[in-house]
């Protein structure tokens, strides 16, 4: 078989190929090279025939292939043997052939005949299999070493394209997604379009080879064979990354995300600096720029933002001491009293209408002049007992739901609806188009703790709001309604001070353009305390200082707004509510366990938790008792009335976190009873001026927008999302002094003030790394330790002591009696009415109206 005829049998392929072939082109081709060299060494085998031997001692006997021996050639052996043969005889070698035949010379380039076989030998899908073969011939049966065939020139091959082209190809085709914001802000719409799986999807996609490269290195055969479900993926996005950054600092999109990370998660200067020469991170210079932009960003975006929609402001003092590392009489540390402040911002919040300042500086003129009084706090308290009685039977079932042996999520009607909760009085929305945006301000140094601190705090505020010119302060004062919230000592200082400037000059000193609102956190730690005093009793008694022996729970010996005082407080009283109910649960059912109400139908559920209300848990349950004094049961009735408090307590912290601010406002009535009965004078005051803005100052449409805007805010958009705003400074407060603290002997207030803005943008790069790299689960949240031991225990002693049985006539030690501040406060309102009306004096004050605006500059002090 000759060459022309192997061609002729592929002449129906060159009518395919040839006008897709492209020209020859050789940057090393010698001009004077032949078609074969007319020097080279003739071949080493001088005869291959059909009767002579193949000398094979380089290519030992192979499995599965027969002997290249005279006696034993198959028709395929027959055919290249006879090829050789013939290109022996022509003084060609098989490689100056191939070398040839693979574009070796311009003439066999353009050789019709040798373009289609190439063509087709280059098309032949058993090409890569062949090639295989060049790399890794067959296993031998001999004790030589294996052949390494063409290895060496594979790898050559390999090292000098296959990395040089394909990757360098892949890796500049990756740079649009590895390529920065041209500036430093990292915005919130920057931050939204990083995720890390599409972007691992994309990398897989435009650069296979790399990707697939590093997957191999990443993990061994027996990784890949016994761990299937370890993934390379994240570690081949970093490696592709630093490759990418290493070609062009621009391409710099996870290195700029690393940077703030690390920076804020306690990394020093120096290890960060490591971090840049590894090409993980920016530099540590670059770190410290971007704070400064990333400040200006958000306040740039904060000041765009409060010109479209509707904002309030929060503030609170912040404690922040400075260090020094070398003391000198002009360089000494200090503990710094200084005071934070954020804006909050909901997009789908509604506007006020244009006239709302005026109709607020007339309403509230006429309300200061006619307090509330306390015929209509006491019916406003009546009313609030139906309104809230569905979600004390809630809060009654939820307690069953709770309990191990009822077994709820195997009861066959739990989805009824009795175990839902009630209708909302007044529902906040919720979702992702209703999260609020926060902003925080420059923090500045100087407290919160006189009048005149709170003048600077307002031109301090109006500044970095760009409201303090002329031209602004009239619109703030004419045109503009802003809410104010702070704690009870905040609020009160500012109140006082919108009684002392009333008669000022003109609406903007007179603060006419201010309404205020109280935290409902500090509220509920009040509660707490209140609760903490009223029931606290003796170790031998049955109220808390008995459980807190019991439990062991340590820091409750007094009353501390430090630390983790009320978060220990708020479970211990969870904790005994629910044995305590459980233990009535039992006695209103007259059952021996909790596994026999399993065969009650919800609606029976439903009439014993009402039952158990009205005559375990209400203030009937108690005029009752208190109706004949000789058959009073004292130790009963302290726990008839523990329970009514508790659930007052236990639904007004489920309103809070669930967005209900109806049920928050129908509880201010009895929240004035219980502060007024348990001598909290200061949040007295606080709920009657709560009660007096609703009702009597503020218009309808501002009461509204302070009670839909201003009480709670949701940054998750969750359903149980919602916390007050107060809580939420605090967070914000807690960032400022612990979690983003800068460490150094060069901080001043200055950079502090640059800092305090990009806290947020951090926060956001910060939770979007750690859900990005699943790192949520350390830090961010913590199982809670089975808590059904600790009321057990408390149940059991519960009953043991048979406080929940009636027994005429028993009394109670003086160290463990019960007041009833509720009632106690009730009686306050009606007979006591020096307080009310001490009250009505040092509110009601003529306002003036005039507006003169002659010597106009900013707040006088």
């Amino acid at each position: 078989m000759n060459s022309l005829n192997f061609l002729a049998t592929e002449q129906g392929f060159a009518q395919t190929f040839y006008e897709y072939e492209d020209e020859y082109i050789s940057e090393t081709e010698d001009p004077n090279r032949s078609s074969h060299s007319e020097t080279s060494d003739p071949s080493p085998v001088t005869d291959i025939g059909l009767d002579s031997h193949y000398n094979v001692e380089s290519e030992s006997e192979t499995f599965g292939f027969p002997n290249w021996s005279a006696g034993n050639l198959d028709s395929l052996t027959r055919k290249v043997t006879a090829v050789l043969t013939f290109m022996n005889g022509i003084n060609i070698t098989p490689f100056e052939w191939l070398d040839a035949f693979s574009w070796g010379t311009a003439e066999c380039s353009s050789n019709p005949d040798i373009k289609a076989a190439r063509t087709a030998f280059m098309h032949n899908p058993s090409l890569l299999a062949m090639l295989r073969r060049w790399w890794r011939p067959p296993r031998v049966r001999s004790s030589k070493p294996p052949p390494t065939a063409a290895q060496d020139a594979l790898i050559t091959l390999f090292r000098e394209h296959v990395i040089k082209d394909i990757m360098d190809k892949e890796l500049e085709a990756l740079e649009p997604w590895f390529r920065g914001d041209s500036d430093l802000a990292l915005g919130e719409q920057s931050l939204q379009t990083f995720k890390l799986h599409p972007l691992i999807v994309q990398v897989k996609e435009i650069a296979p080879t790399l990707s697939m490269c590093l997957d191999h290195l990443s993990r061994s055969a027996r990784q890949r064979a016994e761990n299937s479900h370890k993934s390379s993926d994240i570690p081949i996005l970093i490696i592709i990354s630093i490759l990418s950054y290493s070609r062009s600092h621009a391409r710099n999109r996870l290195q700029k995300l690393f940077a703030i990370y690390f920076k804020f998660h306690g990394t020093t200067a120096k290890a960060q600096d490591m971090l840049h020469a590894l090409g993980l991170t920016m530099s540590h210079k670059w770190t410290c720029n971007a704070v400064g932009d990333l400040s200006q960003h958000a306040i740039k975006n904060m000041l765009l933002e409060i010109t479209k929609f509707p904002y309030f402001l929060s503030e609170d003092n912040a404690i922040i001491p400075s260090r020094v590392f070398s003391q000198t009489l002009d360089n000494q540390g200090s503990l710094g009293n200084s005071t934070a402040a954020t804006i909050y911002i909901n997009k789908k919040a509604t506007p006020l209408s244009a006239d709302a300042n005026e109709r607020l500086r007339l309403q509230r003129a006429n309300g200061i002049l006619n307090p509330i009084g306390a015929a209509d706090i006491l019916q406003l308290g009546l009313a609030s007992g139906a309104k809230l009685f569905p979600f004390y039977v809630y809060q009654v079932l939820q307690v069953l739901i709770r309990v191990p042996e009822f077994e709820f999520e195997s009861y066959s009607r739990r989805r009824h609806r009795i175990f839902t909760p009630p209708t909302p009085i007044h529902q906040l929305p919720h979702g992702k188009d209703h999260i609020t945006q926060q902003f925080l301000l420059g923090t500045v140094p100087f407290p919160e703790a006189s009048f005149e601190d709170h003048l600077k705090l307002i031109r301090e505020w109006s500044k970095q709001l760009g409201t303090d010119s002329a031209e602004e302060r009239r619109k703030t004062a004419t045109s503009r309604v802003m809410v104010w919230c702070g704690d009870q000592l905040t609020v009160d200082r500012l109140r006082g001070l919108f009684r002392y400037r009333s008669g000022d000059s003109n609406s903007y000193e007179r603060l006419d353009w201010m309404v205020l609102s109280f935290g409902w956190f500090h509220l509920m730690m009040a509660f707490a305390n209140s609760l903490y005093k009223q029931y606290l009793g003796t170790a031998k008694g049955q109220g808390l200082k008995k459980a807190i022996n019991l439990l062991r729970r340590k820091g409750l010996a007094n009353i501390s707004t430090q630390g983790i005082f009320h978060q220990t407080l708020d479970d211990l009283l969870h904790h005994v509510a629910e044995a305590h109910l459980r233990v009535d649960w039992l006695r209103v059912a007259k059952a021996q366990s909790f596994a026999d109400l399993r065969n009650k139908s919800p609606e029976e559920l439903l009439d014993l938790a009402k039952k158990l209300i009205e005559q375990c848990a209400s203030s009937t349950a108690l005029s009752s008792m208190d109706s004949r004094v000789e058959y009073q049961d004292e130790a009963q009735r302290s726990t008839i009335q523990f329970n009514r408090d508790m659930l007052s307590y236990l639904s007004l912290g489920t309103a809070i976190r669930t967005g209900d601010v109806g049920v928050m406002e129908t509880m201010i009535p009895n929240l004035i009873f219980r502060f007024s009965g348990g001598g909290s004078k200061r949040y007295t005051l606080e709920m009657l001026e709560a009660l007096q803005q609703l009702q009597k100052e503020l218009p309808l449409d501002v009461a509204t927008f302070l009670k839909e805007n201003c009480w709670l805010v949701n940054f998750s958009g969750k359903p149980d999302g919602f916390l007050p705003v107060d809580r939420a400074q605090e967070h914000n407060i807690k960032d400022i002094k612990v979690t983003h603290r800068p460490e150094g002997p060069s901080i001043d207030w200055k950079y502090l003030q640059k800092l305090h803005p990009a806290i947020p943008v951090i926060r956001s790069i910060s939770d979007l790394i750690e859900e990005e790299f699943s790192l949520l689960a350390r830090g961010k949240s913590h199982s809670s330790p089975s808590v059904e031991r600790d009321i057990q225990e408390l149940q059991n002693t519960i009953i043991e002591s048979t406080y929940h049985e009636y027994k005429k006539g028993r009394k109670l030690d003086k160290g463990n009696k019960v007041k009833d501040y509720v009632m106690d406060g009730i009686q306050n309102i009606i007979h006591k009415p020096g307080p009310l009306a001490n009250w009505k004096d040092n509110r009601t004050f003529d306002r003036s109206f005039k507006e003169c605006w002659e010597n106009e500059g900013e707040i006088s002090d």
